[in-house]
């Protein structure tokens, strides 16, 4: 993919498509990037510097859903159903709520909620599996993923739903911030090879949050939405 460089571009703050953005420190222990890759046009949009960085992990969304008339029977149904998916999972994937609590042998007993329909109990739960030394293979990873919820075994009257999309995590992006930082220092010493040692070059919003934009099945785009603005600048004389 190549990014190019908009040396007078006013860096725009995304919040479309996949992209997100922590509100507070304890909301960057782990970012989870949802919805489809970033197209070509909402690219354009970003800063020219960036990092291209793989995600720690990735997550498909699912729904359990029973329509059992007995509510006893309905939840026994379903929790059954969760434990054998925990069993196979073994030491492939992680099994957790929306919320991301891990679950296991022990702690699979989950409060249901509500259906669709009268008499019906639903659950949101989400499949993680680990990107590390993995995600040029992202692709056959989501296809095994999606293959173990749809050979699931179900209990009684339990039926399972995947999320048409997958989603990315990762922890911590702000520890990427130096090497962001350090990237575009690097650019703007080019820029005045480029244009001259005399050209000035101020930078915007520097301290803005990291920001990031899924662009692959299992990379992220991660970037300071910082502004380049040029001025007194020479191009240098050419060589006769």
């Amino acid at each position: 993919m190549n990014i190019y460089i908009k040396l007078t571009c006013v860096a725009l703050l995304l919040m479309t498509g996949a992209s997100a953005f922590a509100q507070d420190d304890e909301a960057l222990d782990e970012v989870v990037v949802t919805g489809a890759r970033i197209s070509y046009a909402d690219l354009q949009e970003t800063p020219a510097v960036g990092l291209l960085k793989p995600a720690d992990s990735i997550v498909q969304g699912f729904t359990m859903d029973c329509d059992t008339r007995d509510e006893k029977q309905r939840h026994n149904e379903m929790h059954r159903t969760l434990k054998t998916m925990l069993d196979k999972a073994s030491k492939r994937f992680t099994v957790e709520t929306s919320t991301g609590i891990k679950l296991d042998a022990n702690n699979y007993r989950l409060e249901l909620g509500s259906g669709s329909k009268v008499d019906s109990s639903r659950l949101v739960l989400r499949l993680r599996a680990s990107l590390l030394d993995r995600a040029t293979k992202a692709n056959d990873l989501v296809k095994s993923m999606r293959e173990f919820l749809e050979s699931a075994e179900k209990t009684g009257r339990t039926d399972l739903s995947l999320d048409s999309l997958t989603s990315l995590s990762i922890s911590r992006p702000e520890r990427f911030r130096y090497e962001l930082l350090a990237a575009i220092a690097s650019d703007v010493a080019q820029v005045r090879t480029s244009f001259g040692p005399e050209c000035k070059v101020a930078l915007d919003n520097l301290n803005s949050r990291i920001q990031w934009e899924r662009v692959s099945t299992g990379e992220l785009f991660l970037f300071i939405p910082y502004s380049m603005q040029l001025s007194d600048c020479a191009l240098p004389a050419a060589r006769e």
